[in-house]
């Protein structure tokens, strides 16, 4: 699957997905193109606070903890939303991608879920998590 394909994917999975937490936010679409992980922290570092840190995550935890929150729930609209962060974490997952997910700032939290391909091209979504 090349870059675009994969870009147009990510696009229609989360059209009209947002990341709950103290807000609701979208998910962005990126290209970071050909960067190692020095080079991915720098970008995001450079988009922060001089004193922010950049916390990791493992792709499945990040995924798994948010699909098993709206499965808990019976309205249906979370078992739908559930269902979408499926389809999207499966995407993710059976392309077998290198995965992992960042997060960086305090309060409004950048949320960084990157996808690197065999040939280091850095795809990924950002999104907002509110913590207070």
């Amino acid at each position: 699957m090349n870059e675009n394909e994969i870009i147009q994917k990510l696009k229609t999975l989360t059209a009209d997905l947002y990341f709950m937490s103290e807000s609701d936010y979208p998910f962005e679409v990126f290209n970071w193109g050909i960067k190692n992980d020095q080079e991915i922290k720098q970008i995001i570092l450079s988009m922060h606070n001089a004193d922010d840190r950049i916390i990791t995550f493992k792709t499945s935890d990040f995924f798994e903890k948010i699909i098993y929150n709206f499965k808990n729930s019976e309205e249906s609209l979370s078992l739908s939303i559930a269902k979408r962060y499926e389809l999207l974490y499966d995407f993710i997952k059976t392309n077998e991608f290198e995965t992992i997910v960042y997060k960086c700032g305090v309060i409004e939290i950048d949320v960084y879920i990157l996808i690197v391909q065999s040939s280091k091209i850095v795809i990924g979504l950002k999104t907002i998590s509110v913590e207070t």
